[in-house]
């Protein structure tokens, strides 16, 4: 068995909206303790969530890959106290007998019930790719999975901003598979502008997990044209629809931050004062939305 002593190890991740979870339990921890996904560290998901460990409150539990090791690693405040030696796209659930979690020898840490670890993010579906495609006037959608447990289906949920999803299908999952698989779904009537698109995959017991996130341009503008005249931030429109255009400037969470509305001819959208970044254009012409990116050097 490999075993190691880290003295301290900080270990400071952002947040992230992905709803996975690991529910860990047994041995000297208090109660269950959830973990959030909340990053990726060399290249694998990891978790973090607080709870009672050793009968201290508010200890900061963390699950990831450490290399070159190449180990699973539970950690308590940054002290590795359990390892797992299979290097699996995700961390695997104690009830996986052929990927155990063992103990670090340097560490004292038993309780009268045995360690568990289960939950949605030790997933059930290794996802290889998944990509978009414009098709005519659809987006046609295909992604490949290496193996499968226990999957019942996939889901595919389109978002015309990334935040906000819908679905728009489904497709049946393999069930259990060791091979390669491959999926398609065409998406008959995408939203004007840009579609975002996740898949949210489930298994026949209710655990889920959801896909990267990837998107796709479907350009329909023939009310209006966009253009870049500087690339400081200045952009040239011009409106070719008879009525008036709503024009929003939104900041990347979402955030108004302008709302005007231009009648037919030549106008410019001037970001030039907004610091530096990527902003959201929404162009809405009657029940027509139109999404473009705006950059700020």
């Amino acid at each position: 068995m490999k075993s190691f002593y880290i003295i301290a190890f900080i270990f400071l991740l952002p947040f992230s909206s992905f709803a996975q979870t690991i529910d860990v339990s047994g041995e000297c921890i208090t109660g269950t303790i959830t973990l959030n996904y909340v990053d990726e560290i060399n290249g694998k998901p990891a978790y973090q969530g607080t709870g009672t460990v050793l009968a201290t409150t508010g200890v900061t539990v963390n699950m990831y890959l450490i290399t070159p090791e190449d180990l699973w690693v539970l950690d308590f405040d940054g002290q590795p106290y359990f390892q797992n030696e299979c290097n699996t796209p995700n961390p695997s659930g104690t009830s996986n007998a052929l990927c155990p979690w063992t103990i670090v020898t340097e560490t004292a840490c038993t309780g009268n019930a045995a360690l568990t670890i289960a939950g949605s993010g030790i997933l059930p579906v290794r996802l290889i790719s998944f990509i978009a495609s414009p098709k005519n006037n659809s987006v046609q959608l295909e992604w490949v999975t290496a193996t499968e447990t226990n999957n019942k289906k996939f889901e595919i949920q389109r978002s015309i901003d990334g935040v906000s999803w819908s679905p728009v299908g489904f497709v049946n999952g393999a069930g259990n598979s060791s091979s390669l698989v491959n999926y398609t779904f065409l998406d008959k009537n995408p939203l004007a502008g840009k579609n975002f698109y996740r898949l949210l995959q489930t298994d026949f017991d209710g655990r889920f997990s959801y896909s990267k996130i990837v998107s796709v341009n479907i350009s329909n503008a023939s009310f209006y044209t966009l253009k870049n005249n500087s690339g400081n931030g200045v952009y040239d429109m011009n409106i070719h629809a008879n009525s008036g255009v709503d024009i929003f400037i939104m900041d990347i969470s979402g955030k108004q931050l302008m709302k005007k509305t231009f009648n037919g001819g030549d106008h410019q959208i001037n970001i030039s004062s907004y610091p530096a970044g990527i902003y959201l254009l929404r162009i809405q012409n009657g029940n027509e939305i139109m999404i473009e990116k705006l950059v700020k050097q």
